[in-house]
């Protein structure tokens, strides 16, 4: 809801002629009709830039462009995104070279280009294509990069692994998520909130646990999780060391690993709807619990037998359940700091089945 949700030109003009008391004619087309209406409409437009100063003053996740600016005050940037690389040997004439920007596709449409050219030694030659654009959706198994783009006569064929390294760019959402833990938890010649947000403003991080002297003075932990809230790979962690190494106080000692999963296995016997698909109930269950575990974060906490009862009668075309047991049992499931609590064995099956 606006300052002026209702206004318009003509009701903004309305209310100049509403309080004008002289006796010029003021129907439509009319001397005074023609002086007021672009005035009118000058005032609808300065009602209309009004609008637009709240989600400048307090930015919200559909702030758009205003959220980046409102970051830059505090140096954090919005995250880039990463592309997909696949690892692809390619196999024919002796001596040939394969020119970079080559394309292969997969079979969904998606393009990847060769970064290098690739030379074929012996037969053989191995590059890497990367994918056009940042985002996940270029992530995929082995062989599912299967065409290339155009003929190349020298090729008899070619193998391609599994695409990985894709990110999408951070959202408007988490992007706030960063600027706001950022005002929450100042940063301070380097106390623990400044090596929380070094290792937040690195791609592929979604959260952090920090832990001062955990091996005695001077010496700093950080545990890195994914932006799903689960383990990072060691290229993560690498680019996480490696610029906290650059921001860091002289004389502190960082150690920078990812987190430690901590897989809660879920057993369940459940009534279905009428048309339910245990499928697709288990798709769905599994979904809500992965982000309901995520939202324990790492600083140590509880799986609530409770919680996941609810959730599990809030999937659509659950009825009720006879039997629920988290890691075998009812009772609450503790999290420890720096483990991040994922999904682990999820048996969902029909009562009475």
């Amino acid at each position: 809801m606006g300052f002026y949700p209702d206004s318009t030109p003509e009701s903004v003009k309305q209310e100049i002629l509403a309080n004008y008391r002289g006796e010029l004619d003021t129907r439509d087309g009319s001397f005074m009709d023609l002086l007021v209406s672009p005035i009118a409409f000058e005032i609808f437009r300065n009602r209309m830039d009004r609008e637009g100063i709240m989600e400048i003053i307090f930015p919200d996740k559909n702030s758009g462009i205003y959220i980046d600016m409102d970051g830059e005050r505090y140096n954090i940037t919005r995250k880039p995104g990463a592309y997909a690389e696949a690892e692809i040997t390619i196999r024919g004439a002796d001596g040939a070279v394969i020119p970079a920007g080559t394309a292969w596709l997969a079979v969904d449409g998606r393009e990847y280009r060769l970064a290098e050219p690739v030379t074929l030694t012996g037969g053989e030659g191995r590059g890497i294509l990367r994918a056009v654009d940042v985002g996940e959706v270029y992530n995929g198994k082995a062989g599912e990069i299967s065409q290339v783009y155009t003929a190349l006569p020298a090729v008899t064929s070619y193998t391609v692994g599994a695409a990985s390294g894709g990110e999408d760019p951070e959202s408007s959402e988490d992007l706030l998520a960063r600027i706001n833990a950022f005002r929450a938890h100042p940063s301070s010649s380097g106390n623990k909130w400044d090596y929380y947000n070094w290792a937040l403003s690195v791609s592929g991080v979604g959260d952090a646990y920090v832990t001062p002297l955990w091996s005695g003075p001077g010496t700093v932990k950080v545990a890195v999780a994914s932006p799903s809230g689960g383990k990072v790979d060691g290229d993560v962690v690498r680019a996480v060391r490696e610029y906290i190494e650059t921001q860091r106080p002289v004389g502190a000692s960082v150690t920078v690993e990812s987190v430690t999963e901590q897989a809660v296995a879920v057993s369940a016997k459940v009534r279905l709807l009428e048309g339910a698909v245990l499928r697709d109930v288990r798709a769905a269950f599994e979904a809500d619990l992965r982000e309901y575990l995520a939202g324990i974060g790492l600083a140590g906490g509880t799986v609530s037998y409770n919680k996941v009862a609810y959730i599990l009668l809030n999937v659509s075309g659950v009825e009720d359940f006879t039997v629920l047991t988290l890691d075998g049992g009812t009772e609450p499931v503790s999290v420890p700091a720096s483990c991040a609590a994922v999904p682990g064995e999820i048996g969902i099956e029909e009562a009475g089945a």
